[in-house]
Order: C-alpha cells, then sequence, then structure tokens
C-alpha cells in the first residue's frame, strides 16, 4: 500500500519532446493539490546507471517518451511483467516477456497485456494483477476473452487460471466472452465489460480499433507494472515531434498521471484530472493532432495545459510539490 499523506514521484523526461510534456503535466500535478515529492531521474543517455538505481528506488515513476523504449535488460532487472494501456473506449493488460499469451482489457480504457513463458503460474500472475488493477480503480468486473490459438490448449490453461485467479479476487466480478463478440461491441459502439484478459495480441488489436474511433493517438496512458515499481507514460511517442515542440499533445501523459494518482489510491485528485481533460476535448480546445470539425481552439500544448487547469474543480493557490534529491 501507498503512504495516505504524501507520494514520492520520479520524474525521467525522455528524449525529444519528452521534458516539454512532462513540464506541462507537472503544472496539472501541482494545480490539482497533490501532496508529492519529485525525484529527478538522470537522463538514460548520460548516467544510465544512476538512472536505473534511481527508477528502482522510487515506487511510482512518470516517464516522458523514450528513443526505443525502455531498454529490455532494465524491463528484466526492474521486474516488470506487465503493461497496462489506457484508451478512451477501455484498458487493456499485456505481459512483458518472451512469448505473448494474455491480455486484459477495460472498457474505462485501460489495456493490459502481458508476454510469459508457458507456464500456468505466470499466467494467473497476469490475470490476478489484472484483476488488482480492476478492483484498485474501481472495474466491477473482468471477462476473460478466448479467442483463435495456435496452440488450443492455451485456451484450457488460460480458463482456469483465470478462474483461480477470480475466486482470490473479492469485489471483482468474473465473466467469458469470444473475441469476436468482443470485437463486435467495440466497433458497433456498445458499452463492453469493464475489464477484457485475452490472449496476447487480441488487446492489442482491441486498443488500435480504440485509436481508430477516437480519430487519435496521442491520448493514451500507459503503465508498466513491476512488483516493487509502477512506470506511467505514453503510448505513443513523442520523440518525433513536431518541429516546434511547444504544439505536442500532453494529453497521454496527463492521463497518465491521472492513473498514477488512482493507483496510489488518490482517487479524488485522479477523477479531477480525468474530468477536466474530458471537458477541455469537449469544449473544442485541441491541439495539432486532434484537430477536426470540433475544434474550436487549435493550440499548444502549454495553452492545452492551461485550459485544463483551468477546468479543474479545485484550484490550488500553493506550491505543493517540491522537488527531491536524484540518488
Amino acid at each position: 500500500m501507498f503512504d495516505t499523506t504524501s507520494l514520492t514521484i520520479g520524474v525521467l523526461p525522455g528524449d525529444g519532446a519528452g521534458p516539454e510534456l512532462v513540464g506541462e503535466t507537472l503544472k496539472v500535478l501541482e494545480a490539482v493539490g497533490a501532496d508529492a515529492t519529485l525525484v529527478d531521474i538522470p537522463a538514460l543517455s548520460l548516467d544510465p546507471e544512476a538512472a536505473f538505481e534511481t527508477i528502482a528506488s522510487c515506487g511510482l515513476v512518470l516517464s516522458g517518451p523514450l528513443a526505443g523504449g525502455l531498454p529490455q535488460r532494465w524491463t528484466n532487472r526492474l521486474g516488470l511483467f506487465a503493461k497496462v494501456r489506457k484508451t478512451e473506449h477501455f484498458s487493456v493488460v499485456d505481459s512483458i516477456g518472451s512469448l505473448a499469451l494474455c491480455d486484459a482489457t477495460s472498457t474505462s480504457g485501460d489495456h493490459v497485456s502481458q508476454t510469459v513463458s508457458v507456464q500456468p503460474r505466470d499466467i494467473r500472475r497476469l490475470f490476478v494483477s489484472a484483476l488488482a488493477w480492476a478492483a484498485r480503480h474501481g472495474l466491477g468486473e473482468v471477462t476473460h476473452v478466448s479467442g483463435p490459438t495456435p496452440l488450443p490448449w492455451l485456451n484450457s490453461i488460460q480458463r482456469d487460471a483465470f478462474q483461480a485467479a477470480v475466486a482470490t479476487q473479492r469485489g471483482v466480478r468474473g465473466a467469458e466472452l469470444e473475441l469476436s463478440d468482443a470485437l463486435a461491441a467495440l466497433i458497433g459502439g456498445g458499452t463492453g465489460p469493464d475489464l477484457m484478459v485475452t490472449p496476447d495480441g487480441f488487446g492489442s488489436v482491441l486498443a488500435d480499433i480504440s485509436t481508430v474511433l477516437a480519430g487519435r493517438a496521442s491520448t493514451t496512458a500507459t503503465a508498466m507494472l513491476g512488483s516493487n515499481v509502477t512506470i506511467f507514460g505514453a503510448e505513443h511517442s513523442h520523440v518525433h515531434a513536431p518541429v516546434d515542440r511547444t504544439r505536442a499533445n500532453p494529453s497521454a501523459l496527463i492521463r497518465a498521471t491521472a492513473m498514477l494518482l488512482r493507483h496510489a489510491g488518490r482517487l479524488e485528485l485522479a477523477n479531477m484530472i480525468d474530468a477536466a481533460w474530458g471537458q477541455t476535448i469537449a469544449d473544442g480546445v485541441h491541439t495539432d493532432d486532434m484537430a477536426g470539425a470540433s475544434t474550436t481552439r487549435n493550440v499548444s500544448g502549454r495553452v492545452f495545459t492551461q485550459a485544463v487547469i483551468a477546468r479543474l474543480g479545485v484550484r490550488s493557490n500553493t506550491t505543493l510539490l517540491e522537488r527531491g534529491v536524484s540518488a
């Protein structure tokens, strides 16, 4: 459990437009009134070992986009085993490893998928993590979605592991659904289940469909789950940003910050950020990559952030974030 009075958050600016995007996101974190200490994480390219040690010491990390992503050796050393993607339509949990077997998807906006070895205990760990995520984030049901696979016996292993995991998680229901029905519900605009768990690859398909339906890719937030650290960031990299980096869209990192706060038990603050971001979009205040028929103002990332802050239910008049010292 995280401390209920204060948070320590590691901050990794990342590459490309990352520093600009992280900077705008921290303005939202401050404005919402979060009581947090921010720990600067050294740039991976300048001091990789110091960066690793600092990440490992932080239970929560907010990361800007990284050129090439997080090094695979770090993924292993940090014990990261699952990735949550939060789209505008649902959430998905994927595993991180050598053989992709399972995903988890939620209609509230989180996609978790994980690659694992063909071991029932590893598959069960994915399902347990997805169920725990659902409970922590207020989702009432997790649905196991089965689909075609070159190894039919995997479906049987997955069903058994899923039912065993459901039996251990109080307050979250379990259900079963065919992949074709899940796709039909999403394409047809239905609400669908709270969270879906599917064979690996299918969750990515569902997440991509959600991106197409939303008409934009820059709003998908992610969380990489480990035993001792969780890294929050953006699904689609802004490493290759517009020439004017101030035009980059901070939406994904703003939404990732809401995920981080919700994961840490700060539900009210997370809901405030989600609501303010949603209202900003609804009011037609859009960055270049969102611009369309419903756009009333085409703005820079900085002005977009200001618009989100202006729509927060509670504004902080004092600076509540204080810089920590990097390890």
